[in-house]
């Protein structure tokens, strides 16, 4: 029986509407439907569910007039199959989403007013297959779907699904989405990705290669503190023992720290510096003073970093409303909040103390509020012009107070003192004035005249929260003292004890439960006393406590030798020191100078290169030396006049001993070429071409000459202590000493490492050479450490020049400058002793260093230096 095709065109239809639909699930982002998305799927599924009826009955149709039945069979169930899974997987993720807005705003409903509010929607992270975020990926996923019970297994693949991307989606890509599958393609995914070696190689690897700090920055040393802290969790959390790993991790920081920075910590470790009372030698371990009076550790109270400091606000009280814990949170130690900038201060400080002991609480607790007394008065200034003040009273202060911006308006006189004012915990500040202030009542006949301490601020805003009027049953007839009692405003005086009985009045009236008292006083009524959450608005709650007592006499007395004591013990921490304190590498390359420092019978320094590695790790270097010498021919045979310069300076270097051919048959081991090329400077006096040697340039290893070569210590002052001694003389001179670096000659055993590549022609064979003297000043200021150090090897033969007449080479070398003050003994000691030497210029007795380039700032000067140079 034929088959009807126009059934059969509808019956492709059907399937391609379901077959859209599927696509169409399988696009959604499920962890983040918008609210029109939500609605278009509910659409997409009422519309979905009607058409299984159309299909069935065109299917139906179709099975009764074919002789084929079993394909027809067969293409039924495909389509219910597809049909229903379909529908299922709308059916379930609609469900989610409805379910997750209702988790979402009915989140806190068992705790106090949470009920309304609407927690953000929990994203799924994204894996794209980088072990560092497995961990982080498998708990998050394994916490919220994997483990979730309410989620079915096809639910469950598309998520993990829509949780992958890259590589790691690859890992799964070819499976068959179904229910069955999922349990199969996550146990695929973690065989491919929790494998514990890798992971704990892979964090291992993340600790050495993080990036040196290369500026002393704080946002850099934070993130360094961040890149460590987080490979150091993941490896404890895969079950290393990172507590004991001590020496290991100081050596990879310090490894990664500048070197300003690192020269400090090891100044820190050689006077042993507590880190609690800030004195050197001790540690904190064995410190007897007290500890942090914040958290009570042992470390100075300066150097407390409180936790909730890096917490903002906001999360303190998400953290509180998640938790559905009503108590007050501490927030770890006194401090005060600037009213026009928000900003806080520590209460360490002197000049900044907060009166205030504060406690912060969760916005969203039932945690009420306690309205303190405060009042608006008439402060009469220095012409008797009268000003309105707002002012707290405080029975638990034995001292007035008024805040200096109060002070300097006024234009009042006042008196130098010398005491302390002491707070919750002992936070204490300095008083330097006090005034007298005469204050009146605004509603009352009330005066009096008040000794006030001046200090910069009493306390924050009082309140701390607005309250709400409408719900106060304040009677009308009244006068309060300070009308704005419920909006949050700054304090300018605090009135304490020795005033605060004078105004109390006898009348007090309560308005109700869980609202304030009403106090009659002088001046006027006061609204203080538990106020219910109801009627308070949501924010940040601060208990205060301004109880304040000043010091007298003795206790003044002794506060001051504590302040002496604390800045004698300053001064000794902040001394500098006399000798330099050299990293471990300094060290080594000093006494690789002591024992090998040497001087030859024409009076040259003689030294070996202070290597740190075995040479051994050096690769081929001739392929690149040859390389970058063929290319300086062809750039300078367009340059004829630098090509000619070039060669002059080689050959200069040849005639001078500088440099010698060396033949392969000579050389007792590899030789290691260095590359060269040239430095031309137009301005230049003496010598327009350098030719630089770069001894930095990588083998085939990866690995420089200077790579392993040890750095050595800076052995003159910096340059500004140069320039200021400079700037002290009324006349002065400069110098260039005179190829500095190629007066100290390298011994023979080492000049295998420093080997050229040359030829003065093109058409000629390509010759090796070897570089008899420094070519750079890798090991810095190679000729003053060989100096001072040899003076130091062989005190009975001094190096030193004093007798010539600078007796600064030290203190005035900067580099190869040299700034020295003229004085009367330059001319008649160094004419007599340069004569005697038969030399020109002699800066050091048989060093064989000549100075050249010399200005003075006197032309008289000139003279004299003309009149050596012509000493032969």
């Amino acid at each position: 029986m034929p088959e009807d095709k126009e059934q059969i065109r509808k019956r492709a239809s059907y399937k391609g509407q379901i077959t859209a639909f599927s696509n169409y699930l399988n696009s959604l982002k499920v962890s983040s439907l918008a609210a029109t998305e939500v609605n278009e799927l509910q659409l997409r599924i009422s519309r979905i569910e009607s058409m299984y009826e159309r299909y069935d009955e065109v299917q139906l149709s179709i099975e009764c007039n074919t002789d084929n039945i079993d394909a027809q069979i067969s293409e039924r169930t495909d389509f219910e199959s597809l049909y229903f899974k379909s529908l299922s997987l709308a059916k379930r993720i609609l469900a989610d989403c409805i379910k997750s807005d209702d988790v979402s705003s009915d989140g806190g409903s068992h705790s106090g007013n949470h009920k309304f509010v609407k927690l953000p929607t929990i994203q799924l992270p994204k894996f794209n297959g980088s072990y560092d975020n497995w961990l982080e990926f498998h708990d998050t996923f394994m916490s919220l779907i994997h483990s979730n019970d309410e989620i079915d297994d096809i639910n469950k693949f598309h998520y993990l699904r829509a949780s992958l991307e890259g590589p790691a989606a690859v890992v799964i890509q070819s499976i068959e989405f179904s229910a069955a599958n999922y349990t199969v393609a996550w146990t695929i995914l973690c065989d491919r990705y929790d494998n514990k070696r890798l992971l704990i190689q892979n964090h291992v690897t993340a600790l050495f290669n993080i990036a040196p700090i290369n500026k002393e920055l704080s946002v850099n040393l934070k993130r360094l503190i961040d890149q460590i802290n987080k490979n150091l969790r993941a490896l404890e959390s895969l079950g290393e023992p990172t507590k004991q790993w001590d020496t290991l991790l100081i050596h990879i920081i310090t490894q990664k720290l500048d070197a300003k920075t690192y020269r400090e910590w090891e100044e820190s470790k050689e006077y042993k510096v507590c880190f609690n009372c800030l004195n050197s030698g001790h540690y904190a371990n064995h410190c007897k003073k007290p500890g942090c009076k914040i958290c009570h550790r042992k470390h100075n109270t300066l150097v407390h970093v409180a936790d909730y400091q890096s917490k903002p606000i906001t999360d303190i009280n998400t953290s509180n409303t998640s938790s559905g814990n009503n108590k007050p949170v501490m927030q770890g130690h006194f401090e005060q909040t600037n009213s026009s900038t928000g900003s806080q201060l520590s209460s360490n400080s002197n000049a900044h103390l907060s009166l205030s002991a504060k406690v912060g609480t969760a916005s969203c607790s039932e945690q009420g509020d306690v309205l303190l007394s405060t009042a608006l008065i008439k402060v009469i200034g220095k012409n008797g012009c009268p000003y309105i003040a707002r002012a707290i009273l405080d029975s638990g202060s034995n001292a007035c107070l008024i805040t200096e911006e109060l002070y300097q308006r006024l234009g009042l006189p006042a008196q130098n003192v010398n005491q302390s004012v002491v707070g919750i915990n002992n936070a204490s500040a300095h008083i330097k004035k006090i005034c007298k202030v005469s204050i009146k009542s605004l509603n009352d006949n009330f005066s009096s005249n008040l000794h006030c301490f001046v200090l910069p601020s009493i306390t924050q805003n009082v309140p701390t929260r607005y309250v709400n009027l409408s719900n106060l049953k304040i009677p009308s007839n009244i006068s309060l003292a300070d009308p704005n009692f419920h909006s949050p405003a700054p304090v300018d005086m605090l009135i304490g004890a020795d005033v605060f009985w004078d105004l109390i009045g006898t009348q007090r009236l309560k308005l109700g439960d869980g609202q304030p008292i009403l106090c009659e006083t002088s001046l006027g009524w006061l609204v203080s006393g538990p106020i219910d959450y109801r009627y308070v608005k949501k924010g940040v709650n601060f208990i205060k406590c301004n109880f304040t007592r000043i010091f007298q006499d003795e206790d003044s007395k002794d506060l001051d030798e504590d302040i002496q004591k604390q800045l004698v013990r300053f001064w000794h921490l902040e001394e500098v020191s006399p000798a330099s304190l050299y990293s471990n590498e300094e060290k080594l390359c000093e006494e690789h100078f002591l024992k090998n420092t040497t001087r030859l019978a024409n009076g040259r320094f003689c030294v070996r290169i202070p290597l740190k590695h075995n040479p051994d790790v050096l690769g081929d270097s001739w392929p690149r030396a040859k390389k970058c010498l063929l290319s300086l021919e062809r750039r300078l045979a367009g340059q004829s006049q630098v090509y000619e310069m070039y060669k002059e300076f080689m050959s200069e270097y040849e005639s001078l001993g500088h440099m010698e051919k060396c033949e392969n048959d000579n050389l007792p081991r590899k030789m290691h070429f260095i590359p060269h090329h040239g430095v031309l400077r137009e301005s230049s006096t003496t010598t327009k071409l350098r030719v630089v040697f770069n001894a930095s340039s990588p083998t085939s290893s990866g690995v420089s000459l200077n790579n392993i070569q040890m750095v050595g210590p800076v052995v003159q002052d910096d340059l500004l202590s140069i320039l200021l001694r400079f700037r002290l003389h009324k006349y002065v001179l400069t110098a260039d000493v005179e190829k500095m670096y190629r007066q100290i000659v390298i011994h023979p055993d080492d000049r295998y490492l420093q080997q050229i590549v040359w030829r003065d022609n093109p058409s000629e064979q390509l010759q090796a050479y070897q570089l008899n003297t420094f070519n750079s000043p890798r090991t810095r200021d190679t000729f003053l450490a060989a100096s001072i150090m040899y003076n130091k090897a062989n005190p009975n033969e001094k190096l030193n020049s004093n007798l010539l007449g600078i007796g600064g080479a030290k203190e005035n070398v900067y580099v190869v400058e040299h700034l020295s003050p003229t004085n009367k003994y330059l001319h008649a000691a160094a004419r007599k002793k340069a004569k005697e030497l038969n030399y020109k210029f002699v800066w050091v007795r048989r060093g064989r260093i000549f100075m050249r380039k010399s200005e003075t700032s006197d032309y008289k000067y000139i003279r004299d230096l003309e009149t050596l140079d012509s000493l032969s």
